[in-house]
This record gives C-alpha cells, structure tokens and sequence, in this order.
C-alpha cells in the first residue's frame, strides 16, 4: 500500500519484489499483477491449471475494476475455463466482464446461447430449450438494468421459437411473448 503513493518506477519494483514471493495461486498475486497493468498468470490455461481456486482470482478481478485491462482479463479468464472444459463457470465470467454484458458489442460475444458450447453444437439443430430459457431469462433480467439491452444473436431463436409455438397452435402464448 505504501508503494502507491511512490513514483510509478518505484511504485512497480515494490510490487515485483513483493509478487516474486507470492505463488501464482494466491489471488493476491493477481491483485499486484493487475495493478501493474499485467494479465494474470491465472488468465491462461497453463497458469489455470496451478492457479488454485478460479473462483478467488474471479472475485479479485471483480472488487478491482480500477486495473487495467479488467474486463479483459476477465475475458481471458473465461476463454481459460472454456478450454479446460468449465462451460458454466466461462459464461459465467463472460456475463459479470462489462465488455461483453453491454449486449451491443460483437467484438466480445463469447456466446449465443448459455450452455451451449459454441464450438460442440451443431449448427442447423434446435438447441436444447433450456439453454433458450437460460438465455432468455439472463437477456430479459439484464433489460431490467438496461433498457436498450439485447442479446443480436439470440434474436433468431427467439424467432424461431415464436414459429414453433404457431406451428404447435399456442397463438395465445405467441401475443403475449415478448
């Protein structure tokens, strides 16, 4: 804390020296790292595998918004969970970053669907309705918040959706969707 209110190179050799003696597991370790403007070890899939609890760096990530690259790194986070197979817990990441949960940027869409992994579906198939139900209870909470939020991708499921129920003859359940 002390190094803080130092010049910016002394500021940054107190923070090396210190993060040297921390393992890459310790979620303090990537407090520092992001306070250096660097992308935490814990954000790659290797430095996942001895980063301990994600759970822990995710929180820190989060009570940090101050640091550079924030969202980013918590992007990156995902990305690593995904690789290693944690679906749930990448979406997860991906909706608490503010750079994919405006809803308007593709650059950052990570995803279509909640629990769907994008590379596994196959495209042409009717996804499962529960990840159409997931999507669109997380789309309609975050239009709660933000008036003008929307999920581009999602809008021809629920289209398509709109044309199963007609084809099924709900027609009262079609004038009430929104």
């Amino acid at each position: 804390m002390l190094a803080q209110t130092m010049e910016e190179q002394s500021r940054q050799y107190a923070i090396n020296r210190f993060t040297a003696g921390l393992l890459s597991s310790d979620p303090l370790n990537t407090f520092y790292t992001m306070m250096l403007g660097r992308m935490p070890s814990v954000t790659k899939p290797e430095g996942l595998a001895r980063g301990g609890d994600w759970k822990l760096h995710l929180s820190v990530m989060l009570s940090n918004r101050a640091a550079l690259n924030n969202s980013l790194a918590i992007v990156s986070l995902g990305d690593s969970l995904l690789s290693r197979g944690h679906l749930a817990a990448a979406h997860f990441c991906y909706n608490v970053s503010e750079a994919i949960s405006s809803g308007s940027n593709d650059k950052f869409e990570k995803y279509t669907l909640l629990g769907v992994d994008q590379a596994v579906w196959e495209k042409g198939t009717f996804p499962p309705f529960e990840a159409l139900w997931m999507t669109e209870v997380y789309e309609y909470a975050m239009s709660l918040g933000k008036s003008n939020f929307c999920l581009g991708k999602f809008q021809s499921f629920k289209f398509n959706l709109i044309y199963q129920l007609l084809e099924a003859g709900l027609m009262e359940e079609v004038c009430r969707y929104k």
